[in-house]
């Protein structure tokens, strides 16, 4: 297993260097210093490892302060004591995980199919390597983090020990759960919306039953003596699971890799366009034509999957704010911390705003199911033709994305009315949250059409689009680093915004026909 681990890591590392050398490439300085001899250079690889493993573990450690810093933050506005909220909250979370987060086994990626069917690896070994690999990286980059939270949560060694443990074997036992369903069924559990949410519900219906409990060391170490004999059982079967070749084989598809539709989903996708358009009611769309015609009949066709996300936002905001809002009238010291929320800790919002503007999806969207296709002819990259459908998307995102907006503006609303402010400063709130969801809008259109980071197999190539929505993401982190709030926070945003957006504007006019293209 060891020697598997090994070269699974070379190979993954040379592929990430040669595409970090690949992109890098792009860059016009860079172009005339990386020749295409380039490859071949082991200093430049040595280079590229660095910068390619700094950046992963950045991005790891980084989600993880995020995971820790949501919960850290809903344990301390929550009645209760904030380091019991946190311990029963990372628990519960930990037996979601055991779902959500423990498919490393069915993740399908470029590297799997590499290891699996290039370098012919043996199927059982290469199992075992990825859970241990899985689950160390979790459990280090855990105690990692720990050991930064806990100066406020004040957990002893015990204590973070056990909830560590408790993670693994979770995990553990969740990589076998979703081996044994797909290998019973057929078909993974979260392949359907349906199905994928039903599961969570019940599941995390089940992991509220801890609540009658008091979780303290004694509940730990007995949860972690059961779940440790699960999880042997759980290895057991991974490890002596016969059909591991059969399996990545029809699960690790050349197809599924590459991001290509086979032949028999794209005509299932086609009839399912063809249904929908038989239900497409002409006095809809009779007064439209060209540009705003055909977006409305995009956004009408694919409506499942644009406003997939915008439904579940839109959900998950509607019941938190009626939740909040009802409890507030049940205890009313909640409002105390609703007011330190709301007016002293006001920067959190525009990491709120970034992570439920559905942009990225529906760009991605876009691509996938139009521009992919009709970039293949020429008229549609000409200048009035990429000009005047920006416009009328721009529009249709911006109205999209109105709903998750105005769902927290009106939360803000009448929590902020509850708390007797005045008037002129509930105005500020519901201006400054309605910008932020036009900003993030016009932010990912913009960057999409002047970086389209698609290539022909339909896979994201260009690192500019993501290092743009890194560069947005790190600005919102800083906003809390030095807890900007209040007025000076709106005034920054409103004109780094207003400058964003004018310049964008600007940008798409003079070069979006140029940029706007399928990514070589």
């Amino acid at each position: 297993m060891i020697k598997t681990l090994f070269l699974n890591f070379k190979i993954n590392s040379y592929y990430t260097i040669n595409s970090y050398i690949y992109n890098l490439r792009k860059l016009p300085v860079m172009k005339d210093l990386l020749e295409e001899d380039a490859y071949k250079y082991n200093s430049v690889k040595v280079i590229g490892f660095i910068f390619g493993l700094i950046l992963s573990i950045f991005v790891f450690l980084s989600m993880k302060l995020t995971y820790f810093g949501v919960i850290y933050l809903i344990s301390k506005y929550i009645p209760g004591n904030t380091t019991n909220n946190f311990i029963y909250i990372y628990f519960v979370l930990s037996i979601l995980g055991m779902l959500i987060n423990s498919r490393s086994i069915l993740f399908v990626s470029t590297n799997k199919y590499f290891s699996l069917f290039l370098f012919d690896m043996d199927p059982l070994n290469y199992t075992k390597a990825t859970v241990f690999k899985n689950i160390f990286e979790h459990t280090i980059f855990n105690i990692l983090v720990f050991s930064i939270f806990n100066p406020l949560l004040h957990l002893s060694l015990l204590t973070i020990t056990l909830l560590i443990l408790c993670n693994i074997f979770f995990k553990i036992c969740g990589e076998a759960f979703n081996l044994y369903y797909i290998n019973l069924t057929g078909i993974s559990w979260y392949s359907g919306v349906k199905k994928y949410f039903g599961s969570i519900l019940v599941f995390f219906i089940i992991s509220l039953t801890c609540y009658f409990f008091d979780i303290n060391n004694t509940f730990l170490i007995i949860s972690t003596i059961v779940l440790f004999i699960l999880s042997i059982i759980s290895y057991l079967y991974l490890i002596r699971f016969k059909n591991y070749h059969l399996f990545y084989k029809r699960l690790v598809t050349y197809e599924k890799v590459m991001g290509i539709n086979t032949t028999e989903s794209l005509q299932d996708s086609i009839y399912d366009i063809k249904i929908k358009d038989k239900n497409i009611h002409n006095k809809k769309f009779i007064n439209k034509s060209g540009y705003d015609l055909f977006n409305s009949l995009f956004f009408y066709r694919h409506r499942d999957i644009l406003y997939r996300n915008i439904k579940l936002y839109s959900g998950v905001l509607l019941i938190l704010y009626l939740v909040i809002i009802g409890y507030s009238f049940y205890d009313k010291s909640i409002l105390n911390n609703v007011n330190d929320f709301l007016i002293n800790k006001v920067y959190y919002f525009p990491l709120i705003m970034f992570f439920v503007n559905s942009g990225s999806l529906v760009t991605q969207a876009m691509f996938h199911n139009c521009d992919h296709a009709m970039l293949g002819y020429n008229f549609y990259k000409e200048k009035d033709v990429v000009i005047g459908l920006f416009k009328k998307r721009l529009i249709s995102i911006i109205k999209s994305n109105i709903i998750p907006s105005l769902i927290i503006c009106i939360g803000n609303t009448i929590l902020l009315a509850m708390l007797k402010l005045s008037v002129l400063t509930i105005i500020e709130y519901f201006i400054f949250i309605m910008f932020l969801g036009i900003f993030f809008s016009i932010f990912y259109l913009t960057i999409y059409y002047l970086f389209q980071p698609y290539n022909k197999d339909m896979k994201q190539k260009d690192f500019r689009y993501s290092l743009f929505l890194s560069f947005v993401l790190v600005l919102c982190f800083v906003l809390i680093r030095f807890k900007v709030s209040g007025l000076p926070l709106m005034i920054s945003v409103f004109i780094f915004g207003c400058l964003y957006m004018i310049n964008s504007l600007l940008l798409i006019n003079r070069i979006g026909y140029k940029t706007f293209k399928i990514n070589k």
